[in-house]
């Protein structure tokens, strides 16, 4: 086992490691380019028509905040679980600010760790599992951290997935 060191701090003592893509990265085909912009077409005529501007406003901005974000391709990021907590990239989730955690396991389309943190603006994050055997994960993490045994997708989650989004 090798101790993981940061410029600033320690993050304790690698149990286990891995490296996966940030985000997964969707196929959008044509077909899935002309179904997406005929919507958003449709939304921003809708809200021409019902006479509000500031909707039509909103669906511009989103389409193009997607459009932003999504052009590039997700980065590979170095994931551990060390004797103190979780390590995504650059950034450090020790086990006392993680409430409780839960894995979705369905492959090939979701293979997520989850951890749930207790204060903050982002109160869930996803860490995608690639190769790695949840089994494993689920062992070391259930020693240090609550885990959510009955949390499934939401229904948020499964529409995001299943348009690709």
């Amino acid at each position: 086992m090798k101790k993981m060191k940061n410029k600033r701090e320690s993050f304790g003592t690698e149990m286990i490691s891995w490296q996966a893509p940030e985000f997964v990265q969707h196929a959008r085909g044509p077909l899935w380019v002309m179904v997406m912009s005929a919507l958003a077409i449709g939304l921003i005529f809708y809200g021409i028509v019902a006479d509000s501007i500031a909707f039509s406003l909103v669906v511009v901005l989103f389409a193009g905040v997607f459009f932003l974000t999504h052009k590039h391709q997700p980065k590979i990021v170095q994931m551990a679980i060390t004797d103190l907590g979780v390590v995504v990239g650059e950034k450090f989730y020790p086990f006392s600010q993680i409430r409780k955690f839960w894995i979705i396991f369905d492959p090939p389309e979701v293979k997520t760790l989850n951890l749930r943190l207790g204060q903050g603006a982002v109160r869930d994050v996803a860490i995608q599992l690639d190769d790695q055997n949840p089994s494993e994960i689920r062992a070391l993490l259930a020693n240090e951290i609550q885990e959510w045994t009955d949390r499934t997708e939401t229904l948020t989650e499964i529409l995001i997935r299943v348009l690709k989004l």
